[in-house]
């Protein structure tokens, strides 16, 4: 039985850009079924969203304003902030709940905002990351950060993973027998396969995204390297608040590109450069490509699913401090690429009308 038209929040997490990317996707099915969609978030994810949804309604949220160490240090970086995040998530709570009684929302549906849920209405949060993974001399403390992690889960009346049920792209990070309101809907990407013969405008097209200071880091990393390869390149900066475009010798850099024209190039491009993020993870996926992943540093999650993708032999990863881009192209040749990984909306659907009824 179809449900009724409803008014659903979308509340997408500022950390990067790939909280946003992958909620498009969840925006447009809502959309093509008829709900109506009010967005709320900050900074750049506000920013992207408008410019893929202008006719849409926005709210801004605080920001959690995360910052990334320069060392690899990350989970002390982080534990200093707890304090900045605890009060985003009390002040976006707040927020929200005004939102749910003047804009009369109906549904809620969060990623990875721990702070957007009501008690008045039904609410779901996307997160594939159900069991966090701490660094080597931290693993004792995983229990219990995982058991305060699913307390802020359960708050939430349904808990969507991007993923298939067999947990094939997110490996341990999805797997949980503690949470019964966890529901697989299915990988998210904003991209559409293609397996036509496009003309390649770039053999190396490189996507930059994540918090400062590492994504400026690994930005000057590859800018130092790229004009000696002798390969046509495309490194996109991945900031969103300019639309700067300059090419230099074989090389083209752009602070941003909608969807569609990146869809385009990641599909033209030989060999992609990416952080290993969940999100880039499932596009690389959904469009079978080659890719140089580069952990961020510290970043527990990204060196699993990077590790994940070279034991399968899907991608080359290679640590930031020793990325040479000679080294990285010759390795990836013998790598088999990513599968394509069909994306359909059967899974969310049920889950949206679960959500919805």
């Amino acid at each position: 039985m179809k449900t009724s038209t409803r008014r659903v929040l979308v509340a997408p997490l500022n950390w990067g850009l790939g909280h946003a990317t992958r909620c498009i996707p969840v925006i447009r099915f809502l959309k093509n079924s008829g709900h109506e969609v009010i967005i709320a978030t900050d900074g750049d994810a506000l920013l992207l969203l408008k410019a893929e949804f202008p006719e849409l309604k926005f709210h801004e949220l605080p920001g959690y304003e995360a910052y990334y160490s320069r060392g690899s240090s990350l989970v002390f970086s982080l534990a200093r902030q707890l304090p900045k995040f605890i009060s985003a998530i009390k002040k976006e709570y707040n927020l929200v709940s005004t939102l749910v009684e003047t804009e009369q929302v109906e549904a809620i549906i969060s990623d990875n905002r721990y702070g957007v849920w009501s008690d008045k209405v039904p609410t779901a949060i996307i997160s594939h990351q159900l069991n966090l993974l701490m660094p080597g001399g931290l693993r004792w403390m995983g229990p219990v950060v995982n058991a305060f992690h699913r307390r802020l889960l359960r708050k939430f009346k349904f808990i969507w993973i991007p993923d298939a049920a067999e947990s094939v792209l997110s490996g341990c990070l999805s797997t949980t027998h503690r949470l019964t309101n966890a529901r697989f809907i299915g990988p998210l990407s904003r991209f559409e396969f293609s397996n036509t013969n496009l003309p390649g405008t770039y053999d190396f097209l490189a996507v930059l995204s994540g918090p400062e200071p590492q994504r400026t880091m690994l930005e000057k990393i590859l800018l130092e390297q790229l004009p000696a390869n002798g390969l046509t390149c495309l490194l996109v900066r991945g900031v969103v608040k300019s639309k700067t475009r300059t090419t230099y010798n074989n090389i083209t850099v752009v602070d941003f590109l909608p969807a569609i024209e990146l869809n385009m190039e990641m599909c033209r491009a030989r060999v992609v450069v990416a952080r290993p993020g969940y999100s880039t993870i499932m596009d690389l996926a959904r469009l079978g490509k080659k890719a140089i992943l580069i952990p961020t540093p510290g970043q527990t999650e990204q060196a699993y699913l990077g590790e994940r993708a070279m034991t399968n032999n899907f991608a080359f990863v290679v640590n930031q401090h020793n990325f040479n881009i000679a080294e990285a192209l010759e390795r990836i040749k013998s790598c088999s690429g990513f599968p394509v990984t069909e994306v359909t909306d059967t899974a969310l659907s049920v889950a949206v009308e679960e959500l919805l009824q």
